[in-house]
């Protein structure tokens, strides 16, 4: 556990940077890595970018002709040596929050090089130059630890005609504010994360680059391996131009490694023939074309881009957000302190009108049903299993329990303190079914027969219809093979394939119209769960139950369309 106020500190403090000893001009990147503490380095998000993607990335800027370029977080430099050892003679505006990086890059530039060196926070910067080029690896940093506030976010967004999340990580902060330095005509040519192209936050930045037409080509790593190493995350390139003509849009999907010449050729190969072809290069890649249309009807864009279109929703499906609400599991923003086991609990003296129970760690939870049961063996595990909620009246120990949590300077954490008073429980009633945040074969959703509440590991679901056997439906049709595919598409995804949600993600996710179907209809479903929740416990071959239920979600939907006539139309029969 961090030191309780460790992360608003840390925001708060200025960067002071160490002194660069035995840095080697000849090795700028690696130097710089090995004279720089890691700590320095997370703080500021920095990420080199590869050799091979520099000069594909100024390969681009400089087919532009450009007498100026913009290196907004330049690092020790090797975009802007990229652009230089193109086009010598180009005036180069490098841009750092970091002296240190800064001064490596003005010693790594050729000598003699026309450049300018600003040490500044580039989202901050007021200069108002535009530029014929702009090239960039901004930071990767999560909104989470962005030090400065929502007035910068707001000041940036308004520049460009949108209104952007307060969720934006620090890179698409960057990518906003690169395409106001630029200049008519001009290029950009930048490496991100990937996760923007699926996330919430990312709509108004894809709204920003289609409705200015400056997209025009996209290259797309699902696995962000291929670029940093031991980075789980996705990739992706950005070619844009600032040249108002109407969007024909490449896409190219790489799902494994590619030679640096073989990703030049797709980059900038005049025609990329028949939409969707699957390349014959080293791993294979999928080469698109997208007019600026088609693109905007896409809220996510991994799956359209990496396949020849998204599934359609089988018939008879809504969106979950038709039937059920959705939000986070509990922050508690000290979990040693609010999750506790039974035994931690009574030594302190806590009540058990004090304590809810509340499951923490997803690894205790596989099969799809959470049972009384269940919470019976995890509180004997003496694992976490009670939510600490105090509420006035307080006991003695209750007050002494406080005071330990004070005298740890927990009011202090960055969640906690937020909160009045500091120890205040978030309250809400159960979630009948939880949706798993990470997953790499899919999203496992559990049905919450416990009672129990959940932390933040999971998401939750409260579907609009209160009964029991509804939940017990929804929750078999999103276990379902028929949805999770479709769920797919409505994920972010990370390196190595991982797939997270949030809790927004999960309301567009298709799902049969259970509002069309009777008692009986909605019991057979939740009995296909049953079926194979006891599979799952068993540790037996799942194949036949979760074909059973695959089936019995589509004849649900067709069921739904068909609803006046319902009588007609049956599940199929649960397999034993």
């Amino acid at each position: 556990m961090s030191r309780p106020g460790a992360k608003r500190d840390r925001l708060a403090a200025p960067i002071v940077w160490p002194p660069l000893h035995g840095f080697d001009p000849a090795r700028p990147e690696h130097s710089f890595a090995t004279a720089m503490p890691l700590v320095h380095r997370k703080r500021l998000g920095q990420f080199f970018t590869p050799a091979s993607i520099a000069e594909l990335l100024a390969e681009w800027v400089c087919a532009g002709r450009p007498r100026s370029v913009l290196d907004p977080a330049v690092g020790p430099g090797i975009l802007a040596r990229a652009v230089l050892a193109r086009a010598p003679g180009t005036g180069i505006v490098a841009v750092d929050v970091d002296g240190a990086a800064l001064e490596a890059a003005q010693r790594a530039l050729p000598i003699g090089a026309n450049a300018e060196f600003v040490h500044h926070d580039f989202l901050t910067w007021e200069d108002e130059r535009r530029f014929d080029g702009v090239i960039l690896n901004p930071p990767y940093i999560r909104h989470h630890d962005i030090g400065y506030g929502l007035e910068v976010v707001g000041r940036i967004g308004r520049a460009a005609g949108i209104r952007l999340s307060g969720f934006t990580n620090a890179y698409g902060l960057f990518m906003i504010k690169a395409c106001s330095h630029l200049a008519p005509g001009g290029r950009v040519a930048m490496i991100v994360p990937g996760e923007w192209a699926n996330a919430n936050f990312g709509a108004p930045i894809k709204h920003y680059l289609l409705a200015n037409h400056l997209l025009k080509t996209l290259v797309y790593f699902s696995h962000a391996e291929q670029i940093f190493p031991g980075v789980l995350t996705t990739a992706c390139l950005l070619l844009l131009e600032n040249d108002a003509r109407p969007d024909s849009i490449r896409a190219i999907h790489v799902d494994h490694a590619i030679e640096p010449e073989a990703l030049r050729h797709l980059a900038f190969a005049p025609e990329d023939g028949v939409s969707g072809i699957r390349c014959g290069i080293p791993g294979g890649a999928v080469i698109r074309r997208f007019d600026g249309e088609q693109l905007r009807r896409q809220p996510k864009w991994d799956y359209v881009l990496g396949r020849v279109r998204p599934p359609a929703a089988p018939a008879g499906f809504v969106p979950l957000g038709v039937l059920a609400t959705t939000m986070r599991g509990i922050a508690t923003g000290a979990n040693a302190f609010f999750h506790v086991g039974l035994a931690a609990a009574r030594r302190h003296g806590l009540s058990d009108d004090h304590l809810q129970p509340c499951v923490g760690r997803g690894s205790g939870v596989r099969p799809p049903v959470f049972s009384r049961a269940d919470l019976r063996a995890l509180e004997a595990s003496a694992r976490p299993s009670r939510l600490v909620a105090l509420t006035e009246p307080l006991s003695s120990a209750e007050r002494a329990y406080l005071a330990d949590g004070e005298a740890r300077g927990l009011p202090r954490r960055y969640l906690l303190g937020r909160r009045a008073p500091w120890f205040r429980a978030e309250v809400r009633a159960p979630a009948p079914i939880w949706a798993g945040v990470f997953g790499r074969a899919g999203l496992r959703f559990v049905l919450n027969q416990s009672g129990a509440q959940t932390l933040n590991t999971f998401h939750v679901i409260y579907p609009r219809d209160g009964r029991s056997e509804f939940a017990a439906a929804l929750a078999a049709a999103l276990n379902s093979r028929i949805v999770a595919e479709a769920a797919r598409a409505l994920s972010r995804v990370y390196g190595g394939g991982l797939l997270k949600f949030e809790p927004r993600d999960l309301l567009g996710i298709p799902v049969p119209d259970l509002r069309a179907l009777d008692a009986e209809w909605l019991g057979r479903l939740g009995g296909h769960l049953d079926d194979l929740d006891r599979v799952v416990r068993s540790g037996a071959d799942e194949t036949t139950a979760r074909a059973a239920l695959d089936a019995a979600v589509l004849a649900a939907g067709d069921a739904a369309v068909k609803s006046a006539d319902s009588a007609a139309y049956r599940l199929p029969a649960r397999g034993r």
